[in-house]
């Protein structure tokens, strides 16, 4: 990890220089430097927790909560009936909710033709697109940029690429990006960054970057309209190409005064950008539950947009945490005035590796759980202990450069973070609970003899006689002690029938319009087959008891998932030049 860090400041040492040809192409290629004096606005974030007891009280958390369940059933089955009507309750209001936001929002233009309020026009907003680009391939940065110049609108367009340091030749690449698709942008601009003192490795340093210097380049402008949108390289736009409309729309028709904290959330999907036939069956089963999941989200997964203004105004997205996309549209909500989130049609692909028959189903699986699901959850923890910090104890936070003034919006902070947690704990309490529960521990230990059982699913009935899902219809055996019991036993799966229900409509209307946004993908009959094939293994196996390993090995070894902290270089040196390089801190 020291030879990465050292080879990430020391890489501009190696870079040759551009040919004649990029030179005069760079010539209207600005690049924007980060201010020496630093950012215009203070920057709230906090220098990244001790790992061990960050992600072990995790893991006791959802252990108890999850696992220590079953001691409860050796125990006391009763009050294992108890606990899971509570979870379905909970199981039938996320399915309400996503349905709600999937029928009525991320599937109707409602904004496009709303009435503006007259106060400014479309063609006075200014967007900065921002382009985080590390070590992607060249060509998926060409194709998004492509994807952005042929997205109409009334407002200016200017292009941001936030390049690493590690970037592999990013004068050219900003030069053939100029080169190719120059003619679509009001300006192009772009940023280099190299790691600072406690910031981490990942978009949220470099997102931080570009945010900092879309405020240096307009200094001394009024940025009242300027809208900034952060992209990742590996995303693609959908063919309706409506996503500036919708923003200019909503930006026209709201009052002046909250357009600082406006949150805009497209439709975020996730699939490979290849037909079906030549993706894998696991990287298909991700992609589809990922694609329902985050729908109950308050936030757009890797796409931030809103005022420019306004994330000045909260602190910046943090640059040494690693959920940014959540903490930024989190921090609004608690320091900003009428802060709002206008959840857009529009829709954006995130794209993962296809896998093929180049790489094996094991090899894809355990990437993904490792590097991409791990980090994510783990991102997850680490926001919600900064926001309870925050809210309830701010004298222990660890400031990363500013001190973090009192929350503005405590109800609303409270509301987000209980949320938040409820989120991720169906996340664990679906399959380690909920399932089991009711298809296998409450109809063996309730019998035919106790309730009238009306049989809905059963899965290969003469091998596994209970593997079914039962409602109960009908109470044979009643009595004055055993009324509330029977009162909650009906209420958790007449909840639960509901909410699969419910939640099977969801998906297939998420799935269609999957496939009708991008002309690249192609919808094959077998994918049908993959959902009740691997829900059980996936979800139990390799879903949460995954992340409680996750939290339990990090935890002991005292470890960072997948990255690590940064110390400043020594003062005088030049970072792209590698006249020296940072030292490693301990976590």
């Amino acid at each position: 990890q020291a030879l990465w860090v050292s080879s990430h400041v020391h890489s501009g040492s190696s870079r040759s220089k551009s040919s004649d040809h990029f030179e005069s192409a760079m010539a209207d290629a600005v690049r924007v430097r980060f201010p020496a004096d630093g950012p215009m606005c203070p920057t709230l974030a906090t220098v990244y927790p001790n790992p061990r007891w960050l992600y072990l009280m995790a893991f006791f958390f959802w252990g108890s909560l999850t696992l220590f369940r079953w001691v409860l059933f050796i125990l006391d089955v009763e009050v294992i009936v108890y606990w899971n009507a509570i979870d379905c309750a909970l199981a039938l209001f996320q399915a309400l909710w996503v349905f709600w936001h999937v029928l009525f929002s991320h599937h109707r233009w409602r904004y496009l033709h709303a009435q503006p309020l007259g106060d400014i026009k479309a063609n006075q907003i200014t967007h900065v697109l921002t382009v985080l680009h590390a070590t992607e391939p060249a060509e998926q940065l060409y194709s998004l940029v492509d994807d952005l110049k042929r997205l109409p609108c009334e407002g200016k367009k200017v292009l941001l690429i936030g390049m690493e340091a590690v970037t592999p030749e990013y004068e050219e690449r900003v030069a053939m990006v100029k080169s190719l698709h120059g003619d679509g942008f009001h300006e192009i601009l772009y940023t280099v960054h190299t790691l600072r003192e406690h910031e981490i490795v990942g978009t949220g340093s470099n997102h931080y970057e570009t945010q900092v210097a879309a405020q240096e380049h307009f200094k001394g402008q009024d940025m009242s309209n300027v809208i900034f949108s952060k992209f990742d390289t590996n995303m693609r736009l959908d063919k309706d190409g409506l996503l500036l409309r919708e923003i200019e729309s909503v930006w026209c028709m709201v009052d002046p005064e909250t357009r600082k904290g406006i949150t805009f959330m497209p439709n975020v999907y996730w699939s490979a950008a290849v037909p079906d036939r030549h993706r894998t069956y696991m990287e298909r089963f991700v992609s589809f539950t990922m694609n329902t999941l985050l729908q109950q989200s308050t936030f757009a997964m890797a796409f931030v947009s809103g005022s420019l203004e306004g994330v000045g105004e909260i602190g910046y997205t943090p640059p040494s945490l690693l959920a940014e996309d959540d903490l930024t549209a989190t921090k609004k909500q608690a320091l900003l005035a009428q802060p709002s989130t206008y959840r857009l049609c529009s829709a954006i692909l995130k794209t993962f590796p296809s896998g093929g028959k180049d790489v094996p189903q094991k090899q894809w699986t355990y990437e993904f759980l490792d590097k991409k699901m791990k980090r994510w959850m783990m991102g997850h923890v680490e926001k919600d202990c900064y926001m309870s910090t925050w809210i309830f104890c701010r004298c222990l936070l660890r400031d990363f450069r500013d001190k973090h003034p009192p929350v503005r919006n405590v109800l609303r902070s409270v509301f987000l973070l209980l949320f938040s947690i409820a989120r991720m704990y169906i996340i664990f309490a679906v399959p380690l609970n909920m399932v089991p529960c009711a298809m296998l521990v409450v109809p063996s230990e309730f019998n035919h003899t106790d309730f009238s059982w009306l049989t809905l699913i059963q899965v290969l009935p003469e091998h596994f006689q209970n593997l079914c899902l039962r409602i109960p219809v009908l109470v044979l055996k009643t009595g004055v002690h055993e009324h509330s019991l029977n009162l909650f036993l009906f209420f958790g799966y007449w909840a639960l029938l509901p909410a699969v229900l419910i939640s099977i409509v969801t998906m297939v209307r998420i799935q269609v319009r999957v496939y009708r946004s991008f002309r690249f993908l192609e919808f094959n009959w077998r994918t049908l087959m993959l959902y009740p094939m691997v829900f059980v293994p996936v979800m139990l196996v390799m879903g949460p008891l995954f992340l409680l390993w996750s939290y339990l090995k990090h935890g002991i070894l005292n470890r960072p998932p997948g990255h690590m902290i940064v110390a400043a270089p020594p003062s005088g040196c030049d970072c792209e030049t590698g006249a020296n390089h940072s030292q490693p801190l301990q976590a």
